[in-house]
């Protein structure tokens, strides 16, 4: 069941299009279905990494604007301005938080690199301000993660090469469940399957490495 804001899709129908592929299919919804119809220990049903959660709901929604009934050009603008703006929250919190921006300096710093910010009006800027305020790295996760769940298909590709296809990343990458993206790596490599990754192993790593 997805409940959404009806006042909200009247207003910005083009972003409630993303906000579904984010939330629902392909993103969390089939993120999560796919994990309860696996074949995980309950442990790793259990468990959560937000960098994986976020990291893959933020693909989807970039990923499903090659299917917009649109012309070339305009789905790909889409899938930079939706890049680009968890990138620029994420430079935001990193300022204010790490750097100790002021709001002048966030607002400096996006009128020069966030386009249209130019002719924003302050609300704008203090908006961000606000939200990276409270609520600290709360981006980092869909930013880093988008950026891992890239590298990971990638690398995945060139392993694969002629044998490689979207649809069979998607399923591998689901089915391993939440963790961090080297095991992942390792898993998907081979190097350590997933369904055989018990709660024992994990606890005797824990207790070799704390040695």
């Amino acid at each position: 069941i997805i409940y959404y804001n009806a006042a909200r899709q009247r207003a910005a129908p083009e972003d409630m299009l993303l906000t579904f592929a984010h939330e629902a299919y392909p993103g969390h919804m089939l993120q999560k279905v796919s994990l309860a119809a696996g074949e995980l220990p309950d442990y790793r049903r259990a468990t959560g990494f937000d960098a994986y959660t976020e990291g893959w709901a933020h693909y989807a929604d970039v990923y499903v604007c090659r299917y917009l009934d649109l012309e070339e050009p305009i789905k790909r603008l889409m899938q930079l301005d939706r890049t680009f703006g968890y990138a620029m929250m994420f430079r935001a919190d990193l300022g204010v938080n790490y750097e100790g921006w002021t709001l002048v300096q966030l607002t400096d710093y996006l009128k020069k690199n966030y386009p249209g910010a130019a002719q924003a009006k302050q609300t704008f800027f203090k908006s961000y301000y606000d939200y990276a305020v409270k609520n600290p790295l709360r981006i980092a996760p869909y930013a880093v993660g988008r950026y891992e769940v890239d590298a990971l298909k990638a690398h995945y590709q060139a392993q694969l090469g002629n044998a490689f296809s979207d649809k069979l990343f998607h399923t591998e990458f689901l089915k391993r469940g939440e963790a961090p993206f080297s095991l992942i790596r390792k898993w998907l490599d081979g190097a350590v399957p997933a369904q055989v990754y018990r709660f024992a192993e994990c606890r005797n790593e824990l207790l070799r490495r704390a040695s």
